[in-house]
């Protein structure tokens, strides 16, 4: 939700957590290959815009109650972007939107009519062809590699392999997916998205690195104690963006520092 506000111009404050750069996420340019804003009287293709819902993780249900939902009904469309405070409904005349509609998801009535709405994706893993391929062949190597590195000869990660290739062909989203980013070739961050106008305030950064290294302890431990138990999970350090690659990004960027920086940095 954020990132798409940003992208379209609608955000010009964003606050955030040291942790939210190094998390790696979906491209600018992905995004807005996904990215819709719906108004009244514009025209819509109904079918490329129900085929685009669901490769970037919108589930068709028969009834949208929950975030990431989609139904579709004739000429009305109800759809959930998460974060989102309220479901949009969508009806059509044609590939033309006669009204914009915010609904109560428990009720199912419609409320007040609005003039435009922002559709973004359901989820940042959105696996178009190549990437999809990509994900599958890391999914093999991560699999060998645990396989060599684990210490009991009982583990096997042939099961969880296999549900996450299915999950893969059916195109579903699962558990955890965003620690797979990296793994298909995700590389951005939040300040891909920060152009220079924007300003950089960093807080406390020796806090900020001690808050990293803390995260970092403990997504070791939990990573262990899961792919000991058969799970396949990439590693700490594919999960996150390396702290080298996040100074280039916003080295050229205007930045203010409140509080001590770092020694050498």
């Amino acid at each position: 939700s954020c990132l798409a506000h940003l992208i379209s111009g609608k955000v010009r404050v964003v606050i955030a957590e040291a942790l939210a750069l190094f998390q790696p996420t979906i491209s600018p340019e992905q995004l807005k290959d996904y990215l819709v804003i719906l108004k009244e009287g514009k025209e819509l293709e109904r079918e490329e815009f129900i085929q685009k819902l669901l490769t970037c993780g919108y589930q068709i249900t028969e009834r949208v109650e929950e975030e990431g939902e989609l139904s579709v009904r004739g000429g009305i469309i109800d759809l959930y972007p998460p974060q989102s405070p309220l479901p949009v409904r969508i009806e059509l005349f044609g590939n033309q939107i006669e009204s914009l509609r915010l609904f109560d998801p428990e009720t199912q009535r419609s409320q007040e009519k609005v003039s435009e709405a922002l559709v973004y994706p359901a989820r940042e893993l959105i696996l178009e062809e190549e990437q999809s391929s990509r994900l599958k062949s890391q999914l093999f190597r991560l699999a060998e590699e645990l396989k060599k590195q684990s210490l009991s000869a009982q583990t096997s990660y042939v099961r969880s392999l296999k549900e996450l290739l299915n999950y893969l062909e059916r195109k579903e989203p699962f558990y955890s997916q965003e620690r797979f980013l990296s793994l298909a070739g995700a590389d951005s961050s939040l300040l891909d998205y920060l152009d220079q106008n924007w300003l950089l305030a960093i807080i406390d950064p020796l806090s900020c690195e001690k808050e990293l290294e803390r995260i970092q302890e403990k997504s070791e431990q939990e990573w262990a104690r899961l792919t000991g138990g058969g799970s396949l999970l990439p590693p700490p350090e594919k999960i996150f963006l390396p702290l080298q690659k996040i100074k280039e990004k916003w080295k050229d960027k205007q930045k203010i520092i409140f509080g001590p920086a770092p020694r050498g940095r």
